[in-house]
Parts: C-alpha cells; sequence; structure tokens
C-alpha cells in the first residue's frame, strides 16, 4: 500500500503543472456546463413524461415518452396562437426599434450635436424606468385610444421600451469605427445619407444585429405589458404559459412543453446570430 501511494506521488509530480491546470479547469467548466444544462434537460423530460408522472412525490428517469403534453399545448390551449402573436410582435418592434435607433446612434456618435452626451444619457435613463411604474397610465392611453387587446399597443410599447438600449448598443459599436472613411465619402461626392447607407451601416451590421437580437429576445419575453395589454386577442406565450394553473397545482406537462417550445425561436435566433451577438456586445471590452 506504501509503495503504491510512493508510486503515485512520483506520477502526480512528473505531470507538468500547465496539464494539472488544464485538467482542472476543464473540468470546472464541465461542472458549469452540467449545472447550467440540469434544468433544461429536466424539463424537458418532464414535458415527455406520461402525465401521472409528473406529479409524482419522487422523481422517475425511466419511462415511455409520450407527446401527449404538445398535443394538449396545441389542441387544448391554441399555443399556437399565441407563439403566433408573440412572433409578430417581436418582429416588428424589433424591426421598428432597430431602425430607429441606428440612425438615432448614427447621430449621437458623428454629429456634433451641443450636449450629446446629456441627450444620450438621457435616452438611456428613459430604460431605467420599471414598466411597473408605467403600466396603468399605458393601459389608461391605449384604452382611451381603442388599442386594448391588438397588437399595435404591444408593438409601439416594446419598441418605445426597447429603443434606449439598442441606442446605447448601437452608438458604442458606430464610436469605434474610424471617421476617415465617411469623411472621404464626402470628400468624394456622398451625401450624408449615402455615407451612412453605404459606408456606416455596413460596418456597424455585427453591432446591429446584436442590438436586434436582444430587443427580440426582451420583446419575446415580456410579461408586464402583455399581461396588462392583451387579454385574449394579442395575447403573447409568457402570458399564455402562466395560465397553465389546476385546481390544486400546475399542470406541469403542458408547462414544460409550452417552456420548450418558447424557448426554441430563440435558440434558432441565438445559433444563426452568435458571432454576430458576440462581436456587438463586446466591442470596447479590450483596445
Amino acid at each position: 500500500m506504501k509503495a503504491t501511494f510512493q508510486g503515485l506521488n512520483s506520477m502526480y509530480r512528473r505531470i507538468p503543472r500547465k496539464n494539472l491546470q488544464a485538467f482542472g479547469l476543464a473540468l470546472a467548466r464541465a461542472a458549469l456546463l452540467l449545472a447550467y444544462l440540469f434544468p433544461i434537460v429536466w424539463v424537458f423530460l418532464t414535458s415527455i413524461k406520461p402525465p401521472i408522472l409528473t406529479v409524482t412525490p419522487k422523481p422517475v428517469w425511466i419511462f415511455q415518452p409520450t407527446l401527449v403534453s404538445y398535443q394538449a399545448l396545441f389542441r387544448k390551449y391554441d399555443f399556437g396562437r399565441f407563439i403566433s402573436n408573440s412572433l409578430t410582435i417581436a418582429f416588428w418592434s424589433t424591426l421598428i426599434t432597430t431602425a430607429l435607433s441606428t440612425t438615432a446612434a448614427y447621430a449621437l456618435s458623428r454629429h456634433a450635436i451641443r450636449r450629446r452626451d446629456d441627450i444620450a444619457f438621457w435616452i438611456l435613463s428613459t430604460r431605467m424606468l420599471p414598466p411597473i411604474a408605467s403600466v396603468l397610465p399605458v393601459f389608461i392611453l391605449m384604452r382611451t385610444w381603442g388599442l386594448l387587446d391588438t397588437k399595435l399597443s404591444m408593438i409601439v410599447m416594446y419598441s418605445v421600451f426597447n429603443i434606449p438600449l439598442s441606442v446605447w448598443i448601437i452608438k458604442a459599436f458606430m464610436a469605434q469605427l474610424p471617421k476617415e472613411l465617411e469623411e472621404a465619402a464626402l470628400v468624394d461626392g456622398c451625401s450624408v445619407l449615402r455615407a451612412f447607407t453605404r459606408i456606416a451601416l455596413p460596418l456597424s451590421l455585427p453591432g446591429i444585429v446584436a442590438a436586434a437580437t436582444l430587443t427580440f429576445i426582451l420583446a419575446w419575453n415580456e410579461f408586464t405589458f402583455a399581461l396588462v395589454l392583451a387579454q385574449m386577442k394579442a395575447k403573447t406565450f409568457p402570458v399564455a404559459i402562466a395560465g397553465f394553473q389546476a385546481k390544486h397545482g400546475l399542470f406541469l406537462g403542458e408547462l414544460s412543453a409550452g417552456a420548450i417550445v418558447g424557448t426554441l425561436p430563440i435558440l434558432v435566433v441565438a445559433l444563426l446570430l452568435g458571432r454576430y451577438i458576440v462581436a456587438g456586445l463586446t466591442v470596447g471590452a479590450l483596445k
């Protein structure tokens, strides 16, 4: 036993310190990945369990998978309509927010506007207001205009609340671009609008995509305004998921299936635009 221990000790000393550090780092990453993925795996397994197994006191790991919860999700709760509402509202609010934010960010980062830093901070400060603090006046305003339970009211409010953050993300990216390219274009006869569309806009694409992606995610997951402004016709999927309640608990199967279905659009967007998101959100981190 002593000889074995000495042999292991000598072998440990022969292992380079860098290899031990790399192994420890890989082990820590694996542990973090497992901790991150476990809730997602648990929700997915719950969504494909037979309904009777979702309420058992002890977790059941071996079972016959079923799609009963997914079928009930779309047939009984008409979940497809809520997903369609969320997609429509998130798409149009993202389009409007990105278009307005890009032009505002270009003006703030390129033109000598008086007190532009104060203006930029004021724009960002409007995002600091909690939605719950403004939901009542917004509700009264939309009711006065006859826009309650409409997609238009949701699109307008999501755009208003997401523009400040989007402006700052795109502005930070445009500020890193060399002004000489646009100045050279202006000297060659380009108008300000053409220099913006031909030079600044393509070069700022990673920042714009990052801002648009973040806007889409925020609009997709928003709950407060959706709960107050949309009752039935414009109800979105976060509000619909909150309604999976039974008399003595929750419909865990349908709830888990809804969570998985609601996660798919965000997952697809992240996979397709991941490199743009990283480039846009990390601008200025390294100089």
